[in-house]
């Protein structure tokens, strides 16, 4: 199952440890949707305004 609240959390640990620039909310979405493709290999991941995170399976 995913978890996202897990995911969350390791994305500002990240964000973090390497002194990313965070400065708007456009950032935000491009850093989390950068961080989420590496850690979500099988999923769909969709971004869209004001954060709203769509995850699907990816049919194999």
């Amino acid at each position: 199952m995913l978890n996202l609240r897990q995911l969350v959390d390791d994305f500002f640990l990240f964000v973090q440890s390497k002194s990313i620039e965070i400065y708007n909310e456009f950032s935000l979405q491009h850093e989390l949707g950068i961080f989420l493709r590496e850690k979500l290999t099988n999923e769909i991941m969709q971004i869209k305004k004001r954060l709203i995170l769509t995850l699907r399976k990816v049919v194999q």
